[in-house]
């Protein structure tokens, strides 16, 4: 390509255009541009790369995959190895001047030293590789040690070593000869806390910055709900952090019934920050046994991330009001819209953006959860469950799952020293073991009053034997859950 020059490349959508093994169109054209070096240089830039690919392999399981894990464990006894690979290759052709790999600490730290190594067979993927297919680990490039639980730390890598690797994929992986093992957070564990790759390259403009579109993770009512509250609130929650000034009446809206150009619903749109909810509140109560149409504008026109990445398409979806006088039984989930966990050992740190959430008593480590429960005022509760994940080790000691009475704490702004009150147990886990689901029958009596409002939930324990469990950064899958049937 010619040097100093803008291309625009293009794969094409529509009928004429790329389609998947079911023959299903790319929707739409995807065009973007770039500019190629200067001739004779170009200007430096400091790029971060999220891992496209991790995962970890143990010799206590030589043929398992552990490719969907939101940890990553380095250990030696048994021998656990973690690989990383990362797409450099938009910046062929550019000079490498430094490279840092920042990695956040899950669960307990390591008073070891795991080493970052070069590996030369990119042939691995993160749902097929076992200890047994694991690729050969080459030249250490960087050390990583000790470390304590929940941190972030940037590792400097050797750009020598990496010679060569600009233009094509990198594999690293990590090893260590320390039987104080150590767990860190995989991509799965959510954006924010993912492994990243910081490049400073000069040469030319390169590759690109935050290009991920958000995503709507949750909604409430849920997609085909029927018997909702006519009182009913309408909320979206979002992948990542929205850009607030898109999120408004025109990008988020309801309407009648499910026919095209049917009337829309009078509201008044608001975005929480804190939790990343977008909620739509009707200006008026909703007609009773009346479908609406909930939708969240994609596009060009639509809600943005705080990037400027658009929501790729619309998000639609359907709800039906209960009948005036009665209606029928249903069954929800709901996810968590806000959960953290505080520590008698911080007392002044939040970990709102934790992948885990944390119960002991040695140290005291207590649980917040919140769900939001105002599309059911006037229903009856019929059952709760709540559905938890196990990350880590498990416990052998019991948790008690209580109400909290205060809903005012928020996921950014929780700390041991601000934690409201427990009150009442209405269910209890354990004992537990790794990586599985558990549900947890919640006593519907206590939760008498609970429906058409948000409920805070706490989770303590007065054992020593310490239980982490995945928080909702954990991904939407193992998520903390809240399953409730309702009648009216």
């Amino acid at each position: 390509m010619a040097a100093g020059t803008t291309y625009t490349a293009t794969i094409k959508g529509g009928s004429g255009g790329v389609k998947d093994v079911a023959g299903n169109a790319l929707a739409q054209d995807k065009t973007w541009t770039f500019t190629t070096a200067a001739a004779g240089g170009g200007t430096s830039e400091t790029v971060t790369l999220t891992a496209i690919a991790d995962s970890y392999v143990t010799g206590g399981a030589t043929g398992t995959n552990y490719g969907t894990s939101t940890l990553l464990s380095v250990d030696n006894s048994p021998v656990e190895v973690s690989y990383l690979k990362f797409d450099l290759s938009a910046y062929a052709g550019r000079t490498l001047v430094s490279a840092t790999l920042q990695l956040r600490s899950a669960g307990s730290g390591s008073s070891g030293t795991q080493n970052v190594k070069l590996v030369a067979d990119d042939s691995w993927t993160e749902g097929g590789i076992t200890y047994g297919s694991r690729p050969a680990l080459g030249t250490s490039i960087g050390t990583l040690g000790p470390t304590t639980t929940n941190t972030t730390y940037n590792v400097p890598l050797t750009v020598s070593g990496l010679t060569g690797e600009l233009g094509q994929q990198l594999s690293l992986g990590m090893d260590t000869s320390s039987s104080d093992g150590l767990d860190l957070n995989s991509k799965e564990a959510g954006s924010t806390n993912a492994p990243k790759l910081i490049l400073t390259v000069s040469g030319g403009t390169g590759g690109p910055g935050d290009t991920t579109a958000p995503a709507v993770t949750g909604t409430s009512p849920v997609a085909g709900a029927t018997g909702v509250a006519v009182s009913a609130d309408v909320t979206g929650t979002f992948s990542e952090a929205m850009d607030a000034s898109t999120v408004t009446s025109s990008t988020f809206t309801l309407q009648t019934g499910t026919s095209p150009g049917a009337a829309t619903v009078p509201a008044v749109v608001t975005y929480s920050s804190a939790d990343r909810v977008a909620t739509l509140n009707p200006g008026a109560d909703l007609s009773a046994g009346t479908t609406y149409t909930a939708t969240i504008k994609g596009g060009s026109n639509g809600v943005k991330d705080v990037a400027g990445n658009a929501l790729a398409q619309d998000k639609t979806w359907t709800f039906t009001t209960a009948a005036a006088g009665g209606g029928t039984s249903e069954t929800v989930t709901l996810t968590a819209i806000a959960d953290s966990y505080v520590t008698g050992g911080a007392t002044g740190t939040n970990y709102g953006t934790s992948t885990l959430l944390s119960v002991d008593n040695s140290p005291v480590e207590v649980s917040y959860l919140k769900f939001d429960l105002s599309a059911y005022a006037g229903r009856t509760l019929v059952s709760a469950t709540l559905q938890l994940r196990s990350a880590g080790s498990g416990s052998s000691g019991t948790q008690n799952v209580k109400l909290v009475a205060d809903d005012s704490w928020t996921e950014g702004g929780i700390t041991y020293g601000s934690r409201p009150a427990l009150g009442t147990s209405i269910g209890t886990l354990g004992p537990t073991t790794t990586n599985t689901t558990y549900n947890v029958p919640l006593t519907v009596s206590g939760l008498t009053g609970e429906l058409g409002q948000q409920l805070s939930l706490g989770m303590d324990t007065s054992s020593s034997d310490g239980l982490d469990l995945n928080s909702k950064e954990a991904g939407s899958t193992n998520a903390p859950k809240l399953i409730l049937t309702l009648t009216n």
